[in-house]
């Protein structure tokens, strides 16, 4: 579907939408559509400011990081100076898991498949530099990184390629196995490599980069209060695993490498085979309440969607979160950067992007905004037979919570069973524990739910 000035119109009245309900500040777009480009910045990059978000804008793009990092990984693996197969303590400056059985290779931490549960090392680097946690673990250095990871080797529960457990000190090792393999910081390896060919010469890992761009974020924590502004964490141990600042502009290049078999502007940055070898689903990953299956790769997660192949990443940085995904198939590419993080994965926001393009409708083919949409119409205030219970529905998460607002004191979870957005069927948690299905009706306007004695009306919106 060509990129139209109607596309483009309700691509920018969705993210507006989004932008209002989230509390998010800014957010920058672009989108490749063959030859095409489309890129649009909306909202503040600093509210104080009112500086504009600009398709330049700088955000952290987090966990996209990652898709970088597996890319240098396999640039040394077409070089022969590594093998993805080999144990990953092989390429290290220091001794590490040793003694695991099997032992941990360079692909388990790429596809985050070596049985190793996440360690939340990365979670703690993050609040504490952004001042929300006091956390003492020792992680100030590569070397507390080395006794970490080595300590959580009894954590194991699986064996390789048997389970999927999403864990960033994998790709920070990855990152140091990068240093150590070419005898230079992973970071100036991934700019000297991979982002100045691709001509992404203002993003960036550094903090004082950023300090002297013109058009960087402001990034945002969302509380009650609305969006508070924030430090951005600059730490190199979250490097690999999620430090890369960018702008969609620059992201626009990494897009159009990857549709075009790893090629820009006539330099090969990484073969057809080496992208395939990322993009090959090697575990399981389920997504809450999506049905789709969907696989990790290198740095990608795969999955169908509309009918077509999506290989895409998601990244949450506290601050700012990103969505980098592209269709092959179509020629078609998307990334999408934000200075807050939601309290769910930013790619449900770029997928409706995707169902846009593709010329349908986010409501209907993205789960998350089909129940979202079905849990909101059923928000708001609830009253009995003359007003003797009455209370609120509120949305939490992908549930609804009931809360009566004094006697008799009831609360109670409405839990949908599906995520069609006609399907009103919900269930809840009975006093024993056991699952006791919910009757809402829902005809219109008229919005009625019964539980057991009570039949409550819906009286007005949230």
């Amino acid at each position: 579907m060509a990129l139209t000035s109607e596309v483009e119109f309700r691509i920018e009245n969705f993210l507006s939408n989004w932008m209002e309900r989230e509390g998010a500040p800014g957010v920058s777009l672009s989108v490749v559509d063959g030859d095409e480009t489309y890129e649009v910045g909306l909202g503040s990059r600093n509210l104080r400011e009112n500086d504009p978000a600009t398709p330049d804008t700088l955000y952290g793009i987090a966990s996209c990081s990652k898709s970088f990092t597996a890319t240098a990984i396999l640039k040394l693996a077409e070089e022969d100076k590594l093998n993805v197969h080999d144990p990953v303590g092989d390429h290290l400056d220091t001794a590490l898991w040793e003694s695991a059985d099997p032992q941990i290779t360079i692909h388990d931490l790429l596809s985050h498949s070596s049985g190793l549960p996440g360690d939340g090392s990365a979670f703690l680097l993050l609040t504490r530099e952004l001042g929300l946690s006091n956390a003492t673990s020792p992680l100030g250095s590569m070397e507390d990184i080395y006794r970490f990871a080595e300590g959580s080797l009894d954590e194991r529960v699986s064996g390789p390629g048997e389970s999927f457990f999403y864990c960033n000190t994998g790709y920070t090792l990855l990152g140091q196995v990068i240093k150590d393999v070419t005898g230079e910081s992973y970071a100036s390896y991934i700019q000297n490599n991979i982002l100045d060919p691709l001509d992404m010469g203002r993003s960036t890992f550094h903090e004082a980069d950023v300090a002297a761009d013109h058009d960087a974020l402001t990034g945002y924590l969302l509380t009650e209060d609305g969006p508070e502004p924030s430090e951005f964490p600059y730490d190199p141990l979250i490097y690999p695993a999620g430090g890369l600042l960018s702008s969609v502009s620059e992201l626009t290049n990494y897009l159009r490498m990857q549709l075009n078999g790893g090629e820009y502007n006539g330099e090969q940055i990484l073969s057809q085979e080496s992208l395939n070898r990322m993009r090959e689903g090697y575990v399981e990953w389920d997504y809450a309440l999506s049905s789709s299956n969907n696989q990790y790769g290198y740095g990608w997660t795969m999955r169908e969607f509309m009918g077509e192949e999506v290989f895409s990443h998601i990244g949450d940085i506290i601050v700012s979160s990103a969505y980098i995904g592209f269709i092959p198939g179509q020629d078609i590419g998307v990334a999408l950067l934000t200075n807050v993080s939601p309290d769910y994965l930013l790619q449900s926001v770029g997928e409706g992007v995707l169902s846009i393009v593709l010329g349908g409708n986010p409501s209907a083919d993205v789960p998350f905004w089909s129940v979202r949409e079905k849990l909101d119409r059923l928000t708001g205030r609830y009253e009995s037979y003359r007003s003797v219970l009455s209370g609120t529905v509120s949305r939490e998460g992908t549930t609804l919570k009931f809360r009566s607002d004094g006697a008799p004191a009831i609360t109670f979870p409405l839990v949908p069973n599906s995520t069609d957005p006609e399907d009103f069927s919900f269930h809840t948690r009975a006093e024993e524990g056991d699952t006791k299905e919910l009757r809402v009706d829902v005809d219109g306007e008229k919005i009625d739910i019964y539980l057991g004695r009570w039949r409550l009306h819906k009286v007005a919106d949230k």
